[in-house]
């Protein structure tokens, strides 16, 4: 351990040379350095294949729900599906603003 690892303050070789490596990677659980910085992006995003952690989980969420605006695909196109719509279940414009 370096000195802040003996104050208490875990860091691993990586860490002191500037390279941060988080606690799941050393468990070999890969997360890359634009996850460490607070930009969730991972291994295979990187690659140019878009998924988020809750992609991973089997949670499907796009680039724009990522940001805050939730929409699908559908709702980019101009025509409007919310996520009751996603799960098989078909919700109509009425029932949007609570008139069933």
């Amino acid at each position: 351990m370096d000195p802040l690892g003996r104050s208490g303050n875990a860091m691993d070789p990586l860490q002191w040379s500037g390279y941060v490596i988080s606690p799941l990677e050393r468990s070999g659980y890969a997360i890359g350095p634009l996850e460490w910085s607070g930009n969730g992006i991972d291994l295979l995003e990187r690659s140019g294949n878009a998924i988020d952690p809750l992609e991973r989980s089997g949670y499907a969420i796009d680039p724009l729900e990522w940001s805050g605006n939730t929409m699908d695909p559908l709702e980019w196109s101009g025509n409007g599906i919310d996520p009751l719509e996603w799960s098989g279940y078909v919700i109509s414009p009425l029932e949007w603003s609570g008139y069933v």
